[in-house]
């Protein structure tokens, strides 16, 4: 039923596996009104699809298959679960739920949610098939993984520092806004920071990240990480191929 597989293969898959079921997970905790819940299960699978491509990369263990395995998993969590969440929160939670008894308002929002989960699936499909072309060192537009953190972390942050409820409302814009922005040709390279910063400080940077996702701490910090990501990164990425690749060094 099944080809034989190499034991380091299934390290990396196995993480993406979990990602696949968190995303589930995230989606069924929106539908019954956990929202923060639902929105810390998308940022630890942000968490697991960095670790994936880590682990996949210091095993050797890149394959077609965990390509494809990947997309799948990243469409669920970084496209269908933000997008479900946002619904679930604007026409379940009773604080924003009357503004969408307006059908102009409900419209408006089923077209935001269909825009962004069809960009992003566009974006993966895209990604699948022109990585070659474009190079390992770049993304074009922005990557699923990264929207994904945007949108959790943007409504954690919004629920931790008690924001006016038409900040949440503007979460269907944000959703607009990540799915253009996934489809887009801007450009980003994959690491920012290359090679210029020492291995420990890198670590504890890591470290520090991964500690808040887990322990469910700050998220307005990682919402900052992640929006800076974005941001210098499109940045970067209008810098001729020439400089961007020098200054990995």
């Amino acid at each position: 039923m099944f080809d034989k597989i190499h034991p380091r293969y299934l390290i990396p898959n196995a993480i993406t596996a979990l990602s696949l079921v968190l995303a589930f997970a995230s989606i069924v905790q929106a539908s019954r009104g956990n929202f923060e819940s639902a929105a810390w299960l998308i940022v630890w699978c942000v968490l697991l699809d960095i670790a994936d491509g880590k682990v996949a990369g210091w095993v050797n263990a890149r394959s077609s298959f965990g390509i494809q395995f990947d997309s799948l998993a990243d469409l669920l969590a970084f496209c269908a679960a933000p997008a479900m969440l946002v619904y679930f929160i604007l026409t379940v939670d009773p604080r924003y739920s009357p503004f969408f008894e307006n059908s102009v308002a409900l419209i408006g929002l089923h077209g935001s949610v269909g825009v962004y989960l069809l960009c992003g699936a566009l974006r993966l499909a895209r990604y699948n098939i022109q990585t070659e072309e474009i190079g390992f060192d770049q993304f074009r537009g922005l990557p699923t993984t990264i929207s994904g953190a945007i949108v959790s972390t943007f409504l954690l942050a919004a629920w931790r520092w008690n924001f006016p409820g038409e900040i949440i409302l503007a979460s269907s814009i944000l959703l607009t806004i990540c799915g253009l922005l996934m489809i887009s040709n801007l450009r980003l390279p994959r690491s920012l920071t290359a090679n210029r910063i020492p291995l420990p400080l890198k670590l504890t940077g890591m470290a520090v990240v991964y500690g808040l996702g887990i322990t469910h701490s700050l998220p307005t910090l990682l919402l900052l990480a992640a929006l800076s990501y974005a941001t210098l990164g499109f940045v970067m990425g209008r810098l001729p191929r020439e400089r961007t690749h020098k200054a990995s060094y």
